[in-house]
């Protein structure tokens, strides 16, 4: 899908640009990604958004020095692979939340089922810390 969305690009140096960035570091940003999701699909998605996100500010990654690249790629990735493992969370917190309700014996208190001491970017920080 990804080559696919490539061809859109204005012109044959972005493509190619692109293009190349692509089958270079697709399988380490898909490491990256797959550090944090813990999950193939998850970090496939993660890894596509990460180049459309380039694709779609591609004069900037143009200008940045061949040398940093890779580093600029994988902290986009990484900030994309957090960003979908809290909606995740924020699914399944709200799953729950609703099967809750949904419950028979509902008696109309409330049940605050978000932990607001937990701090995912922050437990994710310390686990790359630790690795």
């Amino acid at each position: 899908m990804i080559l696919a969305m490539i061809m859109t690009l204005e012109n044959e140096e972005q493509r190619s640009f692109v293009e190349e960035l692509y089958n270079k570091y697709q399988q380490r940003i898909l490491n990256v990604c797959m550090k944090v999701l813990k999950n193939p699909d998850d970090a496939n998605d993660a890894v596509e958004d990460t180049f459309v996100r380039i694709m779609e500010n591609v004069e900037k990654f143009m200008e940045i020095d061949e040398d940093n690249i890779y580093g600029f790629l994988a902290i986009s990735a990484k900030h994309i692979a957090c960003d979908i493992y809290r909606k995740k969370t924020r699914r399944s917190q709200n799953e729950t939340s609703s099967t809750y309700f949904e419950s028979d014996d509902f008696d109309g208190n409330v049940l605050d089922l978000k932990d607001e001491s937990i701090n995912i970017e922050q437990a994710l920080i310390d686990k790359e810390f630790i690795n």
